[in-house]
Parts: C-alpha cells; structure tokens; sequence
C-alpha cells in the first residue's frame, strides 16, 4: 500500500485556524508519489506546534476521536498569553482506527491499467494561536508552521506500536521533522498595540469607577427600602 499526504491552512489570518491535510492512500504502489505502507502497519500523523499556537485535545476528542487516537504532548494551560508559555513546541498524534478507513471516500484512479481503489481521507485539525505580547510598531506577527509528518509503524516496532508515543518516539519525530521553509506553513496573529495603551487604561478605570459606583447606589438604595419597610412594620404595631 502507498500513502500520499498534503496539508494546507484554512482561516489562517484569524485567531482560530483550521490545518487541512488530505491523506490519499493506494493499494498500488506506482498510483502516485508517495511513502510505503507495509501489510498490516498502521500510521500517526505527527503535527508540530510552535509556542504561539495550541490545540486543545478535549476539542480534538470530540471532532476526531471517532475516528482517530489522539495524543497531545506539551504545555497544556490554553488561557496563558505567549509571553508566560515555555518555549517548547507540542506535538499532536493521530493514529486511525479501523472506522476511519470504513468513513473514507473510495476514488478509482484512472492513471493505471487496472482497477485500483484510492482512499481519500481528510483531518480538520482546529488550532488556537496564544495572544502575543504588545508592540509598537507591529500590527501582525507572521508564525511558522512545521508541515505534518506522516510516519509508518509496524507490529514489530513495539516502542512505536504503544500509544500514546513514549519519550523515545518523541525525540524520534523532534529529529526528523524538517524546519525547511518549504516544509512550513505561514500563520498571522494580530498584535496589540501599545500605543493604545493609556486609552485602554483610561477605559478600564473609567468602566470599574462606573461599575463600582452603581454597586453603592444599589447598596444605598436597598438599605433605605428596608429602613423604610421596618418604620413602617413598627408603626402598624405601635397601633
């Protein structure tokens, strides 16, 4: 069998990017460009995600774990800007299960002679992009995306084979993972400005002042009603 694969961003000027990848597999080996699968291997599609990008694996579970093992490694906090994440990548795996090959689309290739059936699989991977620290001068932060990396495991690879990857997987695929221009895909997340600071702080200021001030007038207000219900409740007795 032969694997094919291609990844393209969607959304990639928003804070709330999609990364595309179409895995095309083949049960002949001269269908197309692409690595070899052995009988009875499986595969993990192994995303690499910079400091300023995340995936949230709850999200992940609900979208992809019908169809796919999903394993997260790395920094984990989701609320933290990306001057308070350490500056180490995650990684994102996938591993599929027998259903996801049961919900592909079969496509027969027209390239050979014979009859040969192309399974076209797509994986929607949801990221989040971490808010960046204020600038000047920038209005936009240009983030490099390493492309997926498809590896193949097989039965007799019993480190590979467990899942989640053990340590030893992880320096494995942190070895091979290119970080070319051309194996990158290009993200842009906007950037505070910090010339809009003091009016931000101004603003602020302004809405606690107003907020705290109409928590005292409703404070005042209330007691006074019930000073005005108690008078009331001695009189009636007083007659």
């Amino acid at each position: 069998m032969s694997v094919a694969y291609e990844s393209f961003l969607e959304l990639e000027d928003s804070l709330h990017p999609h990364l595309v990848t179409r895995v095309l597999t083949s049960l002949s080996s001269s269908s197309f460009a692409s690595e070899s699968l052995p009988s009875g291997c499986t595969w993990d599609l192994v995303f690499r995600l910079p400091p300023s990008v995340f995936a949230d694996q709850y999200q992940l579970q609900d979208t992809l774990g019908a169809h796919y093992s999903v394993y997260v490694h790395g920094f984990q906090n989701l609320e933290l800007p990306l001057e308070h994440v350490p500056p180490q990548d995650t990684f994102v795996v996938l591993r599929p299960r027998q259903q996801a090959v049961a919900g592909a689309s079969d496509t027969p290739n027209d390239h050979d002679d014979t009859t040969t059936t192309t399974t076209t699989t797509i994986i929607d991977l949801p990221l989040h992009l971490r808010y960046q620290k204020p600038d000047h001068q920038l209005k936009h932060r240009a983030i490099q995306v390493p492309r997926p990396q498809w590896l193949s495991v097989c039965p007799e690879d019993d480190e590979k084979m467990r899942f989640p990857p053990l340590a030893a997987s992880l320096a494995r695929i942190n070895h091979e993972t290119s970080h070319d221009a051309g194996a990158t895909l290009k993200l842009r997340v906007p950037v505070g400005d910090l010339n809009d600071q003091p009016l931000v702080r101004a603003g602020t200021t302004a809405a606690i002042l107003l907020v705290t001030l109409w928590i005292l007038w409703a404070l005042v207000r209330a007691i006074r009603k019930h000073q005005r219900i108690e008078a009331k409740g001695k009189r009636r007795k007083s007659e």
